[in-house]
């Protein structure tokens, strides 16, 4: 049996072409009505998010404690694992939280981090030279 879910556009089964065009997510990020969703659908839901996967058990003994002491709701863990997520692009995933600990610290609630711009390369640095010569010359012309 296919599991089929709705959406305001249309129903859709599982492994469908037009199923396989939505994003990670089980839901529209902008729909707030979660009470469809099964806590293990929330948790596959955030996990696939969440940009470091190790020890899914515990993560996922955490996300129905923090949920179940309502001390997050499920939006708040989707907006902050979307905001960890975009955060840890680019980084060594080995100083990446492990799920369970980023949820036992309540990290979602954490401020983003703000990142100074990486210091340009001797390559770009010169290049970023040229062209401003260039720039000057053409404006005493």
């Amino acid at each position: 049996m296919k599991e089929t879910m709705t959406s305001d556009a249309a129903t859709m089964e599982e492994g469908s072409p037009a199923r396989s065009l939505l994003p990670n997510l089980l839901f529209p990020i902008d729909q707030p009505d979660h009470d469809h969703l099964t806590v293990d659908e929330m948790f596959d839901a955030w996990w696939r998010q969440y940009p470091r996967k190790a020890d899914k058990g515990a993560a996922r003994k955490a996300f129905r404690r923090v949920l179940a002491k309502k001390i997050a709701s499920f939006d708040e863990l989707m907006a902050g694992v979307l905001r960890y997520s975009a955060e840890r692009t680019g980084e060594d995933p080995q100083f990446t939280k492990h799920p369970a600990t980023w949820l036992n610290a309540e990290a979602w609630g954490n401020e983003t981090l703000v990142r100074p711009p990486k210091p340009m390369s001797f390559a770009d640095s010169a290049m970023l030279g040229m062209l401003e010569g260039m720039q000057t010359r053409d404006d005493e012309r």
